[in-house]
């Protein structure tokens, strides 16, 4: 009884996450600390999160920013799609569904002139979208950023 009324349920599916939540709660991001750690929380709700390079002076491994944007979803993911050389767009736009029933549109990038992978995703979320962008070596279509992306929860909340 005692350890069922303290700490983090073990049955929780996202137990042993950190959770971001900015002060308006707008979002709640759970990611595995570490290898991610916050590396700013930048004007009003945005957020960046970074796995570290392999070396110093390289970019970080894996890099997310997080913020609040108007416009819908759709839109958004194929005004990026639009400004793209053709060549770097790997698949796209795509729907997107978080395990909290959060709606959204991804699309997924190469970027050639820098060799790295981007995947945008674009959340529906009262007057706007929340936008999420990962930038990473690796390639991005991978079940640990899926799981990561699932694991994103647009506000606002009734709890």
């Amino acid at each position: 009884m005692l350890a069922s009324a303290c700490g983090t349920n073990a049955a929780d599916l996202y137990a042993g996450l950190e959770v971001y939540e900015p002060r308006s709660g707008a979002y709640r991001v759970r990611y595995l600390a570490p290898p991610w750690e916050v590396i700013g929380r930048g004007m009003g709700d945005a957020l960046r999160l970074e796995v570290e390079g392999a070396r110093e002076g390289l970019p970080p491994k894996y890099q997310l920013d997080v913020d609040l944007i108007g416009g819908a979803p759709m839109a958004r993911a194929l005004a990026v799609a639009r400004s793209t050389a053709p060549d770097d767009i790997v698949t796209g736009p795509r729907d997107v569904i978080t395990d909290f029933d959060d709606e959204g549109v991804e699309t997924l990038f190469f970027d050639n002139s820098e060799g790295r992978h981007e995947r945008h995703v674009f959340l529906e979320r009262p007057g706007g979208v929340l936008r999420l962008v990962f930038v990473a070596n690796p390639d991005l279509d991978s079940d640990e950023v899926e799981a990561m992306i699932a694991a994103v929860e647009v506000g606002p909340f009734d709890d």
